[in-house]
């Protein structure tokens, strides 16, 4: 969120600043942190488009000084890349379920493990796979067709 709302800052893009805390106010909630330092980065981050709750907040953690006297949060590029991707695994065209897969996998394997994944074999049981197309960081598409 940092790296985001800072670049929309940057770039006069309010309105995908608005949508990151969201999003991250609900992990916040769902996790039920209490990390004084992580509220703290985050009341600076809101403090530009709503400066009164955010000096009610920043009072509120036990700092005694502005919010505007903060130092503005950096993020660290080691942090934002991903090992991992979910892809959603369809069957002629029907998604059926998700699965976890290495960022760095090549797409032979993943066709491999969608289709010796035992979760496939329901769908794929008396049909003949056609082909597997996958669409990288998105979906996995089985095509089925009936046998004879």
């Amino acid at each position: 969120m940092i790296k985001k709302v800072t670049q929309d800052i940057e770039n006069f893009s309010y309105n995908t600043s608005i949508s990151a805390f969201m999003i991250c106010v609900n992990e916040l909630a769902q996790s039920k942190c209490r990390n004084r330092s992580l509220l703290s980065d985050v009341i600076v981050l809101i403090a530009p488009f709503a400066p009164h709750i955010a000096e009610e907040l920043w009072a509120a953690l036990g700092h005694t000084d502005s919010v505007c006297d903060a130092h503005w949060p950096v993020y660290d590029e080691q942090y934002l890349v991903e090992s991992q991707m979910q892809l959603t695994i369809s069957f002629n065209g029907k998604a059926r379920f998700q699965m976890q897969f290495a960022t760095d996998v090549d797409e032979e394997s993943i066709k491999q493990a969608v289709i010796n994944d035992e979760k496939s074999r329901k769908y794929i049981e008396g049909n003949a796979v056609v082909k597997v197309i996958v669409v990288p960081k998105r979906i996995v598409n089985v095509v089925l067709k009936p046998q004879k």
